[in-house]
């Protein structure tokens, strides 16, 4: 089943409260990652041109963390026309104020400044919005919900292992059927990813979803333009729609694949 480009916005994860079962596996065995990861995406009836609709950024919640190998190592995976796409910030909620690292510079801005680079940046109309930001979530997803308005997408990509090329989705809430488990995904969430796996990454890199109870036995699924899904209304939740896990690892299998 073939999903055609909506404009709908991606609902935070109802179901994401438990805390990760993964980010201890990659401690306890030297697996290097990165997290705080967001591809923000001017909505298709803004701009519907690839190349210019999609930044990656990457937060860092201390000036002193910023450094360009992650920006870097990221572009491996990206193609031609993302390299120059990929930005490293850190946010002073104080101050409201942006530090940004670009091609091995930092630059300096103001909230509204940096509102308007982004927006700039993506030939992206500003559109409001009355969303606020959680008091849980990061600065830098604080601003996308509180200044970026709803002509503007936010993806957050949970993982990224350089040694693999893997981005990791992890689900922790599944629905048990006949033929195995299935995640729930919001509508909004699944289109960008499958939008991201088409449009931004290249053959090197892959979109994993992945469910783990106890950190023995993974579940997963590779992510493609293609993935089939279902649509479905989980009380509680709402419209979403579930894909298959077609995919067991044990822990030994798991942490060879994610060494590469």
């Amino acid at each position: 089943m073939e999903v055609k480009r909506m404009a709908i916005e991606v609902k935070e994860e109802k179901f994401g409260s438990r805390p990760s079962m993964l980010e201890p596996l990659f401690k306890q065995n030297e697996i290097f990652y990165e997290k705080n990861i967001f591809v923000i995406t001017c909505r298709g009836e803004f701009n519907r041109s690839t190349p210019s609709r999609y930044l990656i950024l990457k937060e860092f919640l201390s000036s002193e963390e910023m450094q360009s190998r992650f920006l870097e190592t990221i572009s491996n995976f990206l193609k031609d026309f993302m390299r120059d796409r990929v930005w490293g910030c850190h946010l002073d909620e104080g101050k409201e104020a942006v530090k940004l690292l670009y091609k091995g510079e930092t630059f300096t801005f103001s909230y509204r400044d940096f509102k308007e680079l982004l927006l700039e940046s993506m030939d992206c109309k500003f559109e409001r919005s009355s969303a606020r930001g959680s008091d849980e979530a990061t600065p830098l997803s604080r601003f996308f919900r509180e200044y970026l308005g709803k002509s503007v997408s936010v993806t957050d990509l949970d993982f990224f292992i350089p040694s693999s090329g893997y981005f990791l989705e992890e689900k922790t809430f599944v629905l048990e059927e006949d033929g195995g488990p299935e995640v729930y995904i919001g509508l909004g969430q699944f289109i960008s990813l499958r939008e991201l796996r088409t449009d931004i990454l290249n053959p090197r890199a892959k979109i994993l979803l992945i469910y783990t109870e106890d950190a023995r036995i993974f579940y997963l699924k590779e992510l493609s333009g293609k993935t089939e899904f279902r649509r479905k209304t989980v009380p509680g939740w709402g419209s979403g729609v579930s894909v298959r896990l077609d995919k067991t690892l044990e822990y030994e299998e798991f942490i060879k694949m994610l060494r590469g």
